[in-house]
């Protein structure tokens, strides 16, 4: 570890969980805008480890661009299929009256638009282009494993924050977002480096996501 790695992975993570904890909840975007800037984020995220000299391999996105199908699609279906039972396991507890932080589309935006557009850019591509690729990259050079997964689950995590409400929606719901999200990073993570790349965990977080909107959606309907 050298002293200049470690400050570059805290002010990176630092300045993702301002700008997702402070700077955006005080914005008046609309979902579309909020949407294509938070893909704007995880895009230039990479660009600029890039710059900075951090590599392709390091990011996790160079087998992304050459690809290997076979390996990458049998691991993201068959990753998928975790994903998909346990979305359903939160689809039955969500009907028992406790929806947690289940994403749910706004009443005024079609479900098409929320699982095609707005799940895919400004959660998938932003959060692994930002998280599983730049900042846990920049913590694999300032920490050895497994303290820097264990800090980038971590910052994952706190990353949720004000989408779970802020703390002024109960200590208890913040606390089990953040615990949530960090052991999701943790999978999305161990799938990054076990096919070395970003692809499997993009897949497996589309799937949850996107798979907990329709519960969520469907389960509005009944209700």
């Amino acid at each position: 570890m050298t002293r200049v790695a470690f400050a570059t992975a805290v002010a990176a993570s630092a300045a993702a969980l301002t700008w997702n904890n402070i700077v955006v909840p005080r914005q008046q975007w609309g979902w579309r805008t909020r949407t294509i800037t938070h893909a704007g984020v995880g895009i230039g995220a990479v660009l600029c480890a890039r710059a900075a000299g951090v590599t392709s391999r390091e990011l996790h996105v160079d087998t992304a661009m050459k690809l290997r199908p076979r390996y990458q699609v049998a691991a993201g279906i068959a990753a998928s299929g975790l994903a998909a039972a346990a979305v359903v396991s939160t689809g039955i507890a969500s009907r028992s009256g406790d929806r947690g932080t289940t994403p749910q589309p706004e009443p005024e935006r079609p479900l098409a638009e929320w699982v095609l557009f707005h799940i895919p850019l400004g959660t998938v591509v932003a959060e692994e282009l930002l998280f599983r690729a730049t900042i846990n990259a920049l913590w694999w050079r300032a920490l050895p494993d497994p303290w820097s997964r264990t800090v980038g689950a971590a910052v994952f995590g706190l990353w949720h924050i004000a989408p779970a409400g802020g703390w002024g929606a109960g200590g208890s719901r913040v606390v089990a977002t953040v615990g949530a999200t960090a052991l999701a990073g943790v999978g999305f993570t161990a799938l990054t480096k076990r096919y070395d790349s970003v692809l499997a965990a993009a897949l497996v977080h589309y799937v949850v996501n996107a798979g907990g909107a329709v519960i969520a959606h469907v389960s509005s309907l009944e209700s």
